[in-house]
């Protein structure tokens, strides 16, 4: 007669990831991976910026497993490319999602990639031809921006300051700079920038010194570069700037030195600057027109020329003896 045998079940792949031995007269479970946590729970990321993200693994009964071997993979690796946890987007903007793998155990995050300050630089480094720069350091890597050459950040990296003069700039300043919020200290002079200035300019509210001078920049001042409160140096001289200075840069209460000499701009000065506290007026060379205007009386000048303009100083007493007051002037009198 044939033992009775008793059915064994078959183990599917799915239950095999949990088995129970017997051992010393205990039933001990194994661990297997179970869930993944994956932290942040969500990110957005610049261009061409990198971020470790981490990833706690727990086995069937919450326990967190340590040392465990995770495989990572992303959607789509054009956007978001990831190798050991640490992710390194391309210069491509869009969402995808992100999945750190153990056997069956799987967890994922979405990942948008978003143009920031960032993204901005590599812009303007496409834009003013970075290939060609005198120094290009670090630019468009993903090193911390504060390595980049030119740029300064604060603690907590956001770009404060851009200083490009005399690099071999060659191009058109791209539209967006106001992404750069905390930018203070702008200098493109002695390059080859060409095109308007970005009226987009007027929404950095932090800064503080702007100077384009000695490049080809054309068009007009803008009238929302007025709308800078803290700005206290701007410098235009040697462009290629037409129309009229505009009455708007009246609003710059912190405004010390205003430089627009050389460049093609007409029409009167604006009395409205009358209020600002100009230690130097640079307007020489220009197609301006008319009386300077009595308004300026009591401006505190140090320095001020507007030679080789159509533009005179009034004979009125008072002006003259203020202009007598200014260290260095050069520009002439009316005739009467």
């Amino acid at each position: 007669m044939k033992p009775n045998r008793q059915a064994v079940p078959r183990v599917s792949d799915a239950m095999a990831l949990v088995f129970v031995a017997l051992v010393g007269g205990c039933w001990t479970e194994t661990s297997v991976p179970t869930t993944i946590t994956i932290s942040p729970s969500s990110v957005t990321m610049d261009l061409v910026e990198e971020l470790q993200l981490t990833t706690v693994v727990a086995d069937q009964n919450g326990q967190v497993m340590t040392g465990i071997t995770v495989t990572w993979s992303s959607d789509v690796d054009s956007i978001v490319s990831v190798t050991d946890g640490k992710l390194v987007t391309s210069v491509v903007a869009g969402q995808t999602r992100v999945h750190a793998t153990v056997g069956a155990a799987t967890g994922s995050v979405i990942v948008t990639v978003t143009p920031g300050p960032r993204g901005w630089l590599l812009k303007a480094y496409g834009a003013l031809d970075g290939l060609g720069w005198t120094n290009r350091a670090h630019w468009g890597t993903t090193a911390p921006l504060q390595f980049w050459h030119g740029v300064t950040t604060d603690a907590d990296g956001n770009v404060t300051g851009l200083r490009l003069s005399d690099n071999g700039l060659n191009g058109s300043i791209p539209s967006g700079i106001g992404i750069l919020a905390s930018l203070q200290h702008l200098d493109l002079s002695q390059n080859l920038v060409s095109g308007s200035i970005p009226s987009d300019l007027g929404t950095s509210a932090n800064l503080q010194h702007l100077d384009l001078s000695q490049n080809l920049v054309s068009g007009s001042i803008p009238s929302d570069l007025g709308s800078l409160p803290d700005l206290g140096y701007l410098n235009l001289d040697s462009n290629e700037l037409t129309g009229p200075i505009p009455g708007e840069l009246s609003y710059l209460r912190r405004l010390r030195y205003l430089a627009l000499g050389s460049n093609h701009l007409t029409g009167p000065l604006p009395p409205e600057l009358g209020v600002l506290r100009l230690q130097a007026l640079l307007i020489n060379d220009n197609g301006l027109s008319g009386r300077l205007p009595l308004a300026l009386i009591g401006m505190p000048l140090q320095s001020f020329n507007w030679e080789h303009t159509g533009l005179c100083a009034p004979l009125d007493d008072a002006f003259q003896e203020w202009l007598l007051s200014v260290f260095t002037r050069s520009g002439r009198n009316c005739t009467s």
